[in-house]
């Protein structure tokens, strides 16, 4: 569901990414090099660029008519392209908007929502079917042997009967290890600080809203229940 468009760019020598512009790139270049129309062409193009960078990082948050979030597990948000195609197909209703944010045609200007409600609601499968991501979710993305948080990246599945002797890739017998207690404990029996378990949908969602959220606007908060860094400031 999560269908995040990635900005374009360029990597310089060092690693980092950079915005993708016109001033990147010598105009001295540019005109000893191209003809005028060519010219006049690449410079409309990476205007264009710049344009659509701007809003594939917006996404809006899909809630249900009970006003809550269609899903969790990940969280239920669409691209900018994907908002209007609903929209212009009547399948949602816009209930916040990006103040500065709007998508023009040739006979109107849309606003671009924030956060909208589906009209043609029939309901997600909220099975808790085994996942790589919904076990960290389940474990808080922390270590169960040396009990650190860790990156996605540097955790691992564990299977604490190991299936060498049998063991299975169950919730009940996965737990979440990094990398270095993985290695260590290779085929051996250890006990995890906490019992494997499996997890509803509605466990696993409590679990993930104590994780961090990409909030794309400041009304998402009241949407998905959490405080946000304003009021936990106050």
């Amino acid at each position: 569901m999560d269908a995040v468009c990635k900005n374009n760019g360029l990597r310089n020598t060092e690693g980092q990414t950079q915005d993708l512009h016109i001033r990147q790139i010598p105009v001295f270049v540019l005109r000893s090099s191209l003809p005028i129309g060519a010219l006049v062409l690449l410079r409309l193009y990476l205007v264009l660029l710049t344009w659509l960078n701007t809003y594939m990082n917006e996404l809006t948050l899909i809630l249900t008519p009970d006003y809550r979030p269609a899903n969790f597990l990940p969280l239920s948000v669409v691209s900018w392209q994907d908002c209007i195609r609903l929209l212009v197909l009547d399948k949602i209703k816009p209930l916040e908007l990006y103040e500065h944010r709007f998508i023009h045609s040739a006979k109107l200007a849309i606003q671009l929502p924030a956060v909208a409600v589906t009209k043609d609601w029939k309901g997600f499968k909220r099975h808790t079917r085994f996942s790589r991501s919904g076990l960290f979710v389940r474990d808080l993305f922390t270590c169960q042997y040396c009990n650190d948080i860790f990156e996605s990246g540097e955790l691992t599945i564990d299977h604490v009967v190991p299936r060498s002797q049998g063991g299975k890739t169950t919730w009940e017998n996965c737990t979440t290890a990094c990398k270095e207690c993985n290695y260590k404990k290779a085929n051996k029996l250890w006990r995890p600080n906490n019992n494997p378990w499996r997890p509803d949908y509605h466990a696993l969602a409590a679990r993930r809203k104590k994780l961090p959220f990409n909030v794309g606007h400041h009304s998402w908060y009241t949407y998905l229940g959490i405080e946000s860094p304003v009021d936990k400031a106050a």
